[in-house]
């Protein structure tokens, strides 16, 4: 996206981009590329969860068919061990996260594969 935009993108993506292939990450040949890949996921579900948690009563109606199919869809994408005990310590026994009625609902439904 940003290649092509600023001149000194092209030279530091570009080396970017040859480490990520070098290492296996692209194609997630490697543990710690999947477990970075999870990491990814649970953050920015924790992010919605965040967001979702602090918005207004509406807003949380609008939203909560969209952050349930969301933290369902991660949660079930993701592929470490490691990423399954992080979203469940992080998100799904949140305590902040269990004080929202909604939210408690929506995160006591995901399912983690074990």
């Amino acid at each position: 996206l940003l290649m092509g935009t600023y001149p000194f993108v092209n030279s530091t993506i570009g080396k970017l981009c040859e480490e990520w292939e070098y290492f296996g990450i692209k194609d997630n040949h490697t543990i710690n590329s999947n477990i970075a890949k999870d990491i990814d996921d649970i953050q920015c579900s924790y992010q919605y969860c965040t967001y979702y948690e602090k918005a207004e009563k509406e807003q949380q109606n609008n939203l909560f068919q969209d952050i349930e199919d969301w933290i369902q869809k991660k949660a079930g994408e993701l592929s470490t061990k490691i990423g399954n005990k992080i979203c469940k310590e992080f998100i799904l026994k949140n305590s902040k996260f269990l004080k929202n009625e909604k939210l408690a609902e929506i995160l006591a439904r995901v399912t983690i594969r074990e």
